[in-house]
């Protein structure tokens, strides 16, 4: 005798647009959060200020992405999208007008692919979220196989673009835009963390190139730049802010000049003369001013003469935090402090 055993079926359910949208729209937001969970050290060493921004982001980033994905709702979508929004807006603002807080206060930053890349996912759940949260989408069913795709290969670009902007940030600068646990690393931010517009030494800030800014360990360098060459000489300048504990400045070397040298100069009587150093004391929590009258950097020996809008490089090297390499601009004398005082 035998016995026919009732057949089981599995039916899939179709998945309209708005379940859709809203599992995408997750996805943007852990990639988003990702990339600054991976910034945040370097960040939080540059200032607790600008770590808790970035912590903060995260967090709340990873925190929209579970609540929408599992319970979806019209205020949940919208705040999300404004969150986001406001996000992108703050990075916007850091590479045209500058980083209104902090260390590195009025510095602009040039656009490296991981944060733009971040801005890229932010800016899409601002667009689509309200989307979802006002039209009817749920009307627009889409085939169990059709969204298994889709929301697939959503997942997979996600993955793919996030990983890529990790590995090209570490190789272009050991983080995120000028670079951070990288001793190695490029300045003006190219990232990397940065590219300043370094307005304490420039008096005519439209015409100028804006300053080099970068940082490696506990160092911040910001408004580095030279200024132009009436011989064989030139003189640089830029402001050195520690974050962590003491540390010294040996010596720095450039490509440009056949000596570099750290100078000071002093005033005995009514004759000011320069000095070379042996090297230059950074202290803890403090920071050292290099400008024009005072402590500056001297290249020696100048290859080829340097001129306005000119690029150079400048390499310190620091006792604790290692080598910082710079790309420092070259500004005209009228625009620079101290007309023609070292």
């Amino acid at each position: 005798m035998t016995m026919a055993l009732p057949s089981a079926s599995v039916r899939l359910e179709a998945v309209d647009l708005r379940r859709a949208g809203t599992i995408a729209c997750s996805l943007l937001s852990i990639g988003a959060a990702v990339i600054h969970f991976a910034v945040l050290g370097e960040h939080w060493q540059e200032w607790w200020g600008y770590g808790l921004f970035f912590g903060a982001s995260a967090w709340l980033q990873l925190a929209w992405a579970a609540a929408v994905a599992w319970r979806p709702s019209r205020t949940m979508l919208l705040l999300g999208a404004a969150g986001n929004l406001t996000i992108a807006a703050l990075w916007l603002l850091t590479r045209t007008a500058g980083i209104p807080l902090g260390p590195a206060s009025g510095e602009t930053q040039a656009a490296a692919f991981i944060d733009t890349l971040a801005s890229g996912f932010e800016v899409a759940i601002a667009l689509v979220a309200p989307a979802i949260a006002l039209a009817h989408l749920e009307r627009i069913t889409l085939r169990p196989a059709l969204a298994a795709v889709v929301l697939g290969l959503a997942a997979v670009a996600v993955a793919v673009l996030t990983t890529v902007s990790l590995v090209d940030a570490s190789e272009a600068g050991g983080g995120h835009e000028s670079g951070g646990h990288d001793e190695e690393s490029a300045g003006t931010d190219g990232a990397g963390h940065d590219e300043a517009a370094g307005a304490e030494h420039d008096q005519d800030h439209e015409t100028s190139p804006a300053a080099a800014s970068a940082r490696v360990g506990n160092l911040v360098v910001s408004g580095a730049y030279v200024r132009e060459s009436t011989g064989e000489e030139a003189t640089a300048y830029m402001t050195i802010a520690d974050f962590g504990a003491k540390d010294r400045l040996v010596r720095a070397t450039s490509d440009a000049a056949a000596d570099v040298q750290i100078h000071e100069n002093r005033v005995e009587g009514a004759t000011a003369s320069m000095f070379p150093l042996d090297g230059l004391d950074i202290p803890a929590g403090g920071s050292v001013e290099l400008k024009p009258g005072g402590l500056h950097i001297m290249l020696l020996g100048l290859r080829q003469p340097l001129e306005p809008g000119d690029t150079i490089s400048i390499t310190l090297e620091f006792q604790t935090a290692g080598r910082l390499a710079l790309e420092v601009p070259v500004r005209a004398l009228a625009a620079t402090e101290g007309g023609g005082q070292p």
